[in-house]
Formats: C-alpha cells, structure tokens, sequence
C-alpha cells in the first residue's frame, strides 16, 4: 500500500515536471519500474488520474513494453 501511495504521489503531483526534464527513454524506464512496484488496486487508481494527453502516451508506451 506504501509502495502504491508513494508512485500515485509521483503520478499526480510530480509527473508533469519530471517528464519536462528527463528524456522519453528514462521517463519509459521510471514509470515501468513504478508500475512493476504497485498492485492491481494501484494501476487502476492510477489510470484515473487526469493526465495530459502527452503523459497519458507515455504512460501508455511504458505499459505496452
């Protein structure tokens, strides 16, 4: 649950700045290795997060890998 909140936190709060400053390929790595870090409950509360569309694709791009 810990794990969940901390990279829910990451998503909702810090996601945005992060990708402004990090190349697409870490941001892909990053968020798969969150992922990989939260539960089913987790995944699904983070697919509802509002996400710009930008994010949204790379959030998408780092699952299909």
């Amino acid at each position: 649950v810990l794990e969940d909140v901390a990279c829910l936190v990451f998503l909702d709060d810090q996601f945005e700045e992060f990708k402004e400053k990090h190349d697409e390929a870490k941001i892909v790595h990053i968020l798969k290795k969150t992922w990989g870090k939260m539960s089913k409950e987790g995944h699904d509360l983070a697919l509802e997060i509002p996400m710009t569309e930008e994010c949204k694709a790379l959030v998408g791009k780092a699952l299909a890998e």
